[in-house]
């Protein structure tokens, strides 16, 4: 049979001792566990997940070597076209000074601002003429009818009253 050696209590105190200053106190338990995610919210995160269908599916989508190089060869032979077939600086210039020709052709064909000023003054004038003569006319006929008693003072009053220019009323 095997010789048990006897431990002696100081060596047997500091075995616990060593045991004890590596276990893990309640409290220090307690929070480690409620930091540990719960069974639902694992559940919950691995439901947002994306499937192999759905990737396989995003991949299939997506452009091949092929398809790019081919699309970039478009581009190249569209910006070819344009830098062949665009207008040289020269041509621009010659645009330029055509337009500019036929802008300064339309601005002499054009009247002046002072011109145009000093006809509407003279339409204004003549317009307000035309309309004191009417005035003057309605106003003479009315006199003429309240004379000769086609109409009463009433209706003489009103007539004059809706002309442009009232005639002063007489006292």
């Amino acid at each position: 049979m095997e010789e048990q050696k006897q431990v002696s209590n100081n060596e047997l105190l500091a075995v616990i001792n060593e045991v004890k200053s590596q276990m893990v106190t309640k409290d220090v338990f307690d929070t480690a566990i409620s930091k540990m995610v719960t069974k639902d919210v694992f559940d919950t995160a691995i439901s947002k997940m994306v499937t192999k269908d759905v990737f396989d599916t995003a991949i299939s989508k997506m452009v091949t070597k092929d398809v790019f190089e081919s699309m970039i060869s478009d581009f190249a032979g569209s910006l070819n076209f344009i830098t062949q077939n665009a207008a040289t600086e020269v041509q621009l210039m010659e645009s330029e000074a055509r337009i500019r020709k036929e802008i300064d052709f339309m601005h002499y064909d054009l009247p002046s601002k002072d011109f145009v000023t000093t006809k509407v003054a003279e339409l204004r004038g003549s317009f307000v003429e035309a309309f004191k003569n009417s005035n003057a006319k309605t106003n003479k006929l009315s006199e003429i009818l309240l004379q000769r008693k086609v109409i009463n003072e009433s209706d003489d009053r009103e007539v004059s009253s809706m002309v442009p220019f009232p005639r002063p009323k007489m006292i």
